[in-house]
């Protein structure tokens, strides 16, 4: 099993350690190193933390909550509780990564 690797989760782990260049490969097999195949699924929650905690400003990825994607997602829960327990979490998830 390998996981989906994108913009999204190499910004991750390049944030995490920006003394490796990270790309599919290289990411999965640090998983395959460290996890078993069930346990890599749990990875692609990466993306969906790290979609809603990233922008692009001027060509660079910036890590903090980006409200406007949430609000862009259609399926996204738009009651202002849920939003807000999100956006902690997703505070949280930026505390984790940073």
């Amino acid at each position: 099993m390998y996981l989906p690797v994108d913009a999204v989760i190499t910004a991750i782990f390049e944030k995490m350690d920006p003394g490796q260049t990270w790309n599919f490969k290289r990411i999965n097999n640090f998983l395959k190193e460290h996890y078993t195949c069930d346990q890599i699924e749990v990875w692609d929650d990466l993306w969906f933390w790290g979609f809603f905690t990233q922008k692009v400003v001027e060509k660079k990825r910036v890590f903090e909550w980006n409200e406007k994607k949430y609000w862009a997602i259609k399926q996204t829960d738009k009651d202002a509780v849920i939003m807000g327990e999100i956006k902690k979490k997703a505070e949280m998830f930026l505390e984790l990564v940073q």
